[in-house]
């Protein structure tokens, strides 16, 4: 019936731009080569999809960080925006995701329970262990953000996560990969 109705539309001399089937062009040699016609009805690939399947394919990079001794994972399809001019830490970002890594010098002298109170003062969730909390919570933009902070020594070491609500179910494989084992110390020249 279909292979009917392209050959009754070809011999009636109708011209038939924007198709783009290789039977209708079987069926009438003659026909312009098809055009693309964007068709307001058809929606943007699903972002949810392509980013879940990103994620659940997804292998890991290393990021080391001289200055403060330290290396994570982050995802290998997030790009890699330059260090810190004073290398202090990395951003990595993927639409609108973003995964930054940091070292920062105690100056205050903060224990975990006070670095909490000062950094993570709005959060909705925050868990306090031996040398380091987690906190969760929303930023004033309606993003979500994980944010884990690792004291050793003189040393804050953190990571922070955030991305759109849109994603929050399809993230969640990467808050148990990026997290639990942030930061990795290893030795540098310059600690």
């Amino acid at each position: 019936l279909v292979a009917l109705s392209l050959m009754l539309f070809s011999a009636c001399g109708k011209k038939h731009q924007g198709v783009q089937s290789s039977a209708l062009n079987a069926v009438d040699n003659s026909l312009e080569p098809a055009t693309e016609v964007p068709d307001e009805t058809v929606k943007p690939a699903n972002v949810e999809e392509s980013l879940e399947t990103k994620i659940n394919n997804t292998t890991y990079d290393t990021y080391v960080n001289d200055r403060f001794g330290f290396s994570c994972t982050y995802p290998s399809f997030m790009k890699k925006v330059q260090e810190s001019d004073n290398g202090d830490g990395c951003e990595f970002t993927y639409q609108k995701i973003s995964f930054k890594v940091w070292g920062a010098y105690n100056a205050l002298n903060y224990g975990v329970r006070q670095a909490l109170s000062a950094y993570a003062a709005n959060a909705s969730y925050k868990l306090v262990k031996p040398g380091y909390f987690i906190a969760s919570g929303l930023e004033d933009n309606g993003n979500i953000y994980y944010e884990k902070y690792y004291l050793k020594g003189d040393v804050w070491y953190s990571a922070y996560l955030s991305y759109p609500p849109s994603v929050e179910k399809v993230v969640t494989p990467l808050l148990t990969n990026l997290f639990p084992s942030f930061p990795k110390i290893v030795k540098t020249d310059e600690n």
